[in-house]
């Protein structure tokens, strides 16, 4: 017996109904995968701030030497 979820969407082009079905084996696959793309866009986040961070230190630093 598989507990299972159904949405039922509308096609925007030709409006058509569609069903989903979710088993929770494919919840917590999708689970994983949103958690997987959140923690690579987490450490692209953290990467990208590292450096605008270094970035724009290496500009004040040409522009005025004594700001940072």
């Amino acid at each position: 017996m598989h507990h299972y979820v159904e949405i039922w969407m509308r096609c925007s082009v030709c409006s058509h109904f569609g069903r989903i079905s979710f088993t929770l084996f494919n919840m917590k696959l999708a689970w994983f995968l949103v958690d997987r793309i959140a923690m690579k866009l987490n450490i692209l986040a953290v990467v990208w701030s590292v450096v605008t961070l270094g970035w724009r230190r290496w500009i004040f630093k040409c522009v005025d030497p004594d700001v940072v």
